[in-house]
């Protein structure tokens, strides 16, 4: 435990800036385009634009209640997905969550995506539309040929995408060529490791498909955040105690249909005899 919270001590001398990431989706639109600052750059905005144009009414307030909302909302997100577990794995696993909330990132989103996105795939859209490849959804519907899951999550896609390109064409130009162009990876990547994260987060995506694994969604999704050398992306972790499989959900709901009038199973002969 005192390891852990040394570790999230040293990420936040490290990092210094309260609400470091959540401040440059507020500043977006206060520069003369969305796509004007390098990776590199403090408050350079990497999403697509359906992400800004959504947030854009909130990023109208002015930075502090913006940044409280953000940070303040993700803070509840986490606490809500955690409270499942007892208290002596609740705070461990919030702390790992403390590097998330004091950047304001959305891996507490991705983790909201986890707990529903397999039953509702239109949830998957999020990922796709910010961080990019840890839309990993995708490719499990189409691996396991849930095609109608798969179609669910593309339509949701490209109507969220429609939208934002009849409002702003130019934004989606901009942020096509963005990604091109700085395609390497972020601020703190570097060529081999990136290499490495995502290898291990394809191999890891394969042997949760073939062993039947939604839970390892989980660490998948993690590996396959495009900056993966910091801590925030393990609020991801958050999703596993609320986490239920379709199958799970099925047979819960087959439980209960056992016991409706007419449906009832027989009584067992030690009751009847």
């Amino acid at each position: 435990m005192v390891p852990l919270f040394g570790w999230v001590t040293l990420f936040v001398l490290l990092h210094g800036r309260l609400g470091l990431d959540c401040h440059a989706y507020w500043a977006a639109w206060r520069r003369g385009g969305l796509y004007t600052a390098a990776p590199t750059e403090l408050d350079a905005y990497l999403y697509s634009p359906a992400f800004a144009q959504v947030i854009r009414p909130f990023a109208l307030l002015p930075w502090p209640a913006f940044g409280a909302l953000w940070m303040g909302g993700e803070t509840l997100l986490l606490g809500w997905l955690v409270w499942p577990l007892r208290w002596v794995w609740r705070v461990p696993l919030l702390a790992l969550c403390l590097p998330e909330t004091w950047l304001g990132n959305v891996h507490a989103l991705f983790a909201l995506v986890l707990v529903y996105g397999l039953r509702r795939p239109g949830w998957w859209a999020l990922p796709l539309l910010t961080k990019v490849t840890p839309a990993i959804g995708f490719v499990w519907f189409a691996a396991r040929r849930e095609w109608r899951k798969l179609a669910e999550a593309l339509a949701w896609t490209a109507g969220i995408v429609a939208v934002s390109i009849a409002i702003d064409p130019a934004a989606w130009v901009a942020w096509i060529r963005f990604l091109v162009d700085n395609a390497g990876g972020g601020p703190r990547s570097n060529a081999a490791w990136t290499l490495i994260h995502y290898s291990a987060a394809v191999v890891l995506l394969l042997y949760a498909i073939k062993s039947d694994r939604p839970r390892l969604l989980v660490p998948v999704m993690i590996l396959a955040a495009p900056v993966a050398t910091y801590l925030a992306p393990l609020a991801v972790l958050a999703a596993l105690p609320r986490m239920r499989v379709p199958d799970q959900v099925s047979a819960a709901q087959a439980g209960i249909a056992d016991i409706r009038p007419g449906l009832a199973p027989p009584l067992s002969p030690k009751l009847t005899g």
